[in-house]
């Protein structure tokens, strides 16, 4: 290192020797420790832009990230890796927390959000520490984390999303009224794509929010009343919610913009059923087996109609 202070990999392999001689002892000390995380972090530094994308560096990366976050007592600590990659941020979470738990996150969570906003990093970095607290256990401050970012980006529709997609795994902890209430700020704060709009419709539902999933869908479908899917989406709610003669006319509506997708005629066929309109039901499906002759779903939709 004193011929190349820059060559990376002598760094990383005198950050080994220092960790075999941090456990060695009972105890680390606190200055064997952040000499460790220092040295891990300088030796990422230097060989990720030429070996970042390298198997040999995915796995030195988890390895160094792991033996200094199982070691490092607190953030301050475990800062000194100095966390740049999407990688670097989820285990950042996930190992440091693991061991420290909701106490650790409360005491460190305003050092992390100064670190994240001096970085100027974007949504990336704020989804990859979410994640790695989510798979610590720590719903609550994954929630906190994404929040964050929308402090500072209130109109980006991804961070939305995500925010709720994590809510949404995460149904023991987060009741389908806080979903709701995510679902309403973002629509406040961000333009939604209808395609979008049909992730949001989805979350609504499954919150147990019918009504606001249904007005959801209905202005993807003014925003785009070319895109078959929103109506698909649309009859699925409606034919959920027990309505089938409105599901009837949504899927219709698909059929119409796409009329040589089988599966649009199944589920307008299944939706005629759900109304007791048999004999429009079978025709339906038979124009889906029409179109496909071993339609997998055309066939079971008739055999639970008991004639296949």
């Amino acid at each position: 290192m004193q011929r190349n202070p820059t060559y990376g990999y002598a760094h990383y392999r005198y950050a080994d020797l220092l960790y075999d001689q941090a456990t060695r002892t009972p105890l680390a000390q606190i200055e064997q420790i952040e000499s460790l995380c220092r040295q891990y972090g300088q030796a990422l530094h230097l060989m990720r832009p030429t070996l970042r994308y390298n198997s040999w560096y995915r796995k030195a990366e988890a390895q160094a990230y792991t033996r200094c976050l199982g070691l490092a007592t607190d953030y301050a600590q475990a800062r000194l890796l100095k966390p740049e990659t999407d990688t670097q941020w989820r285990l950042m979470g996930l190992g440091l927390f693991k061991n420290l738990g909701a106490e650790g996150w409360t005491a460190a969570s305003k050092l992390i959000s100064r670190d994240l906003k001096e970085k100027a990093v974007g949504l990336d970095k704020y989804k990859a520490l979410a994640r790695g607290l989510e798979l610590a256990n720590l719903p609550r401050a994954s929630e906190d984390v994404l929040r964050e970012y929308l402090s500072i980006s209130p109109s980006d529709p991804k961070a939305w999303q995500e925010l709720v997609r994590t809510m949404l795994r995460q149904k023991k902890i987060f009741t389908g009224l806080e979903v709701v209430a995510v679902i309403s700020q973002a629509q406040m704060h961000a333009r939604f794509s209808p395609e979008e709009m049909l992730f949001l419709a989805s979350a609504a539902r499954q919150a147990g929010q019918v009504e606001m999933a249904l007005e959801i869908l209905r202005a993807a479908i003014v925003a785009d009343p070319t895109a078959p899917n929103a109506f698909i989406n649309l009859g699925d709610c409606l034919l959920g919610a027990g309505r089938p003669k409105e599901a009837i006319r949504a899927y219709g509506q698909a059929v119409a913009l796409s009329p040589n997708l089988p599966e649009y005629h199944v589920y307008l066929g299944l939706a005629y059923a759900k109304d007791k309109q048999y004999e429009a039901a079978v025709q339906e499906i038979q124009r889906a087996l029409d179109l496909n002759p071993h339609d997998k779903k055309a066939k079971a939709a008739l055999n639970k109609l008991g004639i296949y």
